[in-house]
């Protein structure tokens, strides 16, 4: 529902509800929760009172957290976020099947190969994933999770949308918020869900840091990245342009003199666009200026001016309003993901690095968990147990992936990036939650 910033959305129960006397909106019965193949998930032999959920944020976290409460059988809140392309590994297309995403509205392409080039345009090797990725927009992606969350054809109460509501104050163990405007809304369970980054313009710290005094600033990692996107008939059109249009494969252009400066680049939707993530030594001011900000064509080119020009040919085609600067910023580990009837999800639990490319995989994961261990007769007593046990689901596995992503980055890993794959790729989410669940015993309401 609501977020602690004004870029976001939210979602709410619906209005035409009656409210109850603190302005939330009172539980109605609805059909329980059964795990199912693809997000026909109801069981109506029983019934039971839905929680009520409040989402903070609503970016590829809490739209997957609020997808899976809903199909678990709970009333949820969201919010909104764009970019370029993301990867969608195994382990989080699994749990996309789960809540009955459909690839063909993912538009997405599935990436089998990676071509490596160098700065002079020479292609060095061919390397075959084990673990096929999926790649996407990040606007698909998130329109996916949205519809999956709001589509009033899918089974449980349709959430309604609600915009721009700014999170002042969070109680973990009352289960409550306190917005901007001075309302009090009381929830069952409370997902933070507002990413890393606190809201400058509104002057907002996030849930994380009201809930978990988590005050420790960002801290750069030495490293930025140029993200634009290009339609590929433009750079098909011209043959100069270093050949990487068409197939199902990554291309990624790195100097072997300064593994800090490479240039990624891989198709989203249905093929038709091709994204570009050019990282750099990052010389971009303070950390607390800005994570995000507009750059230009002529930025990127100078970056990479020495580059051959079958590469600045590509990087020419951009169109000037669509080169975002990402500076790659990290926070310690939290010690916990959740507390009282608080937990966090996505960037606000465990910011990640991109060098595992699991950002967005491991926000699903822990999106699903949620919905998977909520499944059935939950009573608002049992929420801070269950909570304990996406501590025991998501914690290890989510810092592990996060210490991974950073020790890519630095070059520090030893480890066989075979061996890291099958530990990123190879986990089924929902299997384990679902295991998790069952060894704790809820007596039914």
């Amino acid at each position: 529902m609501a977020t602690s910033n004004d870029r976001t959305d939210g979602i709410v129960p619906p209005s035409t509800t009656a409210s109850a006397p603190n302005g939330t909106v009172p539980a109605e019965p609805v059909q329980n929760a059964a795990p199912g193949a693809h997000g026909n998930n109801r069981n109506s032999a029983t019934t039971s009172k839905p929680l009520k959920v409040l989402v903070i944020g609503a970016g590829i976290a809490g739209l997957s957290a609020a997808a899976a409460l809903r199909q678990a059988g709970h009333h949820s809140r969201i919010a909104n976020e764009i970019g370029a392309a993301i990867h969608v590994g195994v382990n989080a297309s699994q749990a996309l099947a789960y809540l009955g995403s459909d690839p063909a509205r993912l538009q997405s392409v599935e990436c089998q190969t990676m071509t490596l080039y160098s700065p002079e345009g020479k292609k060095l090797r061919e390397v075959h994933h084990e673990w096929p990725w999926v790649l996407t927009h990040r606007a698909d992606l998130h329109n996916e999770l949205k519809l999956l969350a709001l589509d009033p054809s899918r089974d449980g109460k349709e959430p309604v949308l609600h915009l721009s509501s700014r999170v002042v104050s969070v109680d973990p163990v009352a289960g409550t918020i306190v917005l901007g405007n001075g309302e009090e809304h009381h929830g069952d369970l409370i997902v933070g869900a507002d990413g890393i980054y606190a809201s400058q313009k509104a002057k907002q710290s996030t849930t994380r840091e009201k809930v978990f005094a988590d005050n420790k600033p960002l801290e750069s990692v030495g490293t930025a990245c140029y993200r634009f996107t290009v339609p590929a008939e433009k750079i098909e059109a011209d043959p100069s342009c270093l050949p990487v249009v068409g197939g199902t494969g990554m291309t990624l252009i790195i100097a072997p003199t300064d593994p800090t400066k490479r240039i990624i680049i891989y198709p989203c939707r249905n093929g038709c666009l091709l994204n570009f993530v050019c990282m750099h030594p990052d010389t971009h001011g303070e950390v607390s200026k800005s994570w995000n900000t507009a750059a230009t064509t002529e930025d990127v080119l100078s970056t990479y001016k020495d580059w051959a020009p079958s590469i600045t040919g590509l990087i020419a085609k951009a169109d000037a309003d669509d080169v975002r600067c990402w500076r790659l910023l990290q926070r310690p580990n939290l010690a916990t993901f959740s507390e009282g009837r608080f937990c966090v999800v996505g960037d606000a639990a465990h910011p990640m690095l991109p060098h595992q490319g699991q950002g967005g995989g491991q926000a699903i994961e822990d999106g699903v968990a949620l919905g998977v261990l909520f499944e059935g007769n939950v009573a608002a007593d049992n929420v801070p147990a269950l909570l304990d046990l996406y501590q025991q689901v998501r914690y290890a596995r989510a810092t592990a992936v996060q210490t991974l992503s950073r020790e890519a980055a630095v070059g520090s890993s030893k480890l066989r990036p075979d061996a890291v794959q099958r530990y990123v790729f190879g986990h089924n989410v929902v299997d384990y939650a679902k295991h998790a669940r069952s060894s704790i015993f809820l007596p039914p309401q």
